[in-house]
């Protein structure tokens, strides 16, 4: 076996399993694990056997065997943490996303360039088999609104929506929480992927539904939105919808998209089937129905190219920091132009 490469956690709150087990499915690792609160790392490790725990983040940076970090943080700690793995020479997979502004992107992709390494954010639904399987159907759209087997793309339509109320923070505007940070931006990187940035984008309605919140046994007040509706238009011509919540009671996500040569309908709930169905073969898929995958645990297919972006230095075709950088400036238009109500 060649050399193992050491990969640190930074955060150990609910994300971190699902890397850790991902990393470790992927094979060739070494895990270590900090937090910023005294104790979490111990906890994870107590859980985990094969994570050894840090004293403290610092030690993580300092530790030359490490090349690279998985930041699990709130929002508002993304960019002092990536900042702080450039200047420790670490390459780094960040939670989604990127940073609170398209200023701060644009800032940190110019600095991950010139300091050479590799920068990845948390987008996880491009490595859910139904979400390959539909880009492969949708392949073409992006560039010219012809889908491989769909013909002439219309339209789409993305929905995400969760309980919510895990953390405190993940309803606070000020870290960073909110339906558009939590669930919004999966759906909206979904749609840069297939259909391109887009050349319209208005956020339709943002609204706070449940000011109150019950959350680890106690009861909050909250202020950050939790329905959002956006509208958007691809440089193809692509209509597209997208609605994200943090109401929905079991946890529901889908996509829809209707082209001249029929339809396809991708998910990572098992009670909803992703099939494409078309009228006549096209892009080496047969007329008819065809099933796109069911669910897998897509943290091992991003953990396994997270690995192999660091021991390759070769960019990612998926997660790398041009989508999230264009993703953060749609987020910011759309935050301007209707304020919660």
């Amino acid at each position: 076996m060649g050399k193992m490469t050491r990969i640190g956690i930074i955060g150990c709150g609910q994300q971190a399993p699902k890397h850790i087990k991902g990393l470790l499915q992927a094979g060739g690792v070494e895990i270590v694990a900090a937090d910023l609160m005294d104790g979490a790392a111990d906890r994870l490790a107590g859980q985990i056997p094969e994570v050894t725990p840090y004293a403290n983040v610092e030690d993580v940076f300092q530790d030359d065997a490490v090349d690279g970090v998985v930041l699990c943080v709130p929002t508002s700690a993304h960019a002092p943490l990536i900042r702080q793995a450039i200047s420790a020479g670490k390459d780094f997979l960040v939670e989604k996303p990127l940073c609170e502004s398209f200023a701060e992107a644009e800032k940190l992709d110019a600095e991950v360039k010139a300091a050479n390494r590799i920068g990845m954010v948390g987008y996880i639904y491009r490595y859910a088999p139904p979400f390959e399987a539909a880009a492969k159907a949708l392949a073409g759209t992006r560039e010219t609104g012809e889908a491989a087997a769909l013909g002439k793309v219309s339209a789409a339509i993305l929905r995400v929506g969760g309980r919510g109320s895990r953390q405190p923070w993940k309803h606070q505007k000020a870290i960073g929480g909110g339906a558009i940070n939590e669930m919004l931006v999966h759906m909206l990187d979904l749609a840069i992927w297939y259909f391109g940035p887009p050349t319209e984008a208005e956020l339709l309605t943002s609204k706070l539904l449940r000011p109150k919140r019950m959350i680890q046994g106690e009861m909050h007040t909250v202020d950050a939105e939790d329905f959002v509706v956006v509208r958007m238009t691809s440089a193809a011509g692509v209509e597209i919808l997208i609605q994200a919540d943090l109401i929905t009671p079991a946890f529901a996500q889908s996509l829809e998209a209707q082209g001249e040569n029929g339809s396809l309908m991708a998910s990572v709930t098992p009670n909803v089937a992703s099939k494409l169905m078309i009228d006549q073969p096209r892009g080496g898929f047969d007329k008819g129905q065809t099933d796109l995958g069911g669910n897998a645990d897509f943290y091992i297919g991003q953990s396994a190219a997270f690995l192999e972006a660091i021991r390759s230095r070769q960019t990612p075709d998926r997660g790398a920091l041009g989508d999230a950088v264009a993703l953060m400036r749609i987020v910011e238009s759309l935050r301007a132009a209707v304020p919660v109500s």
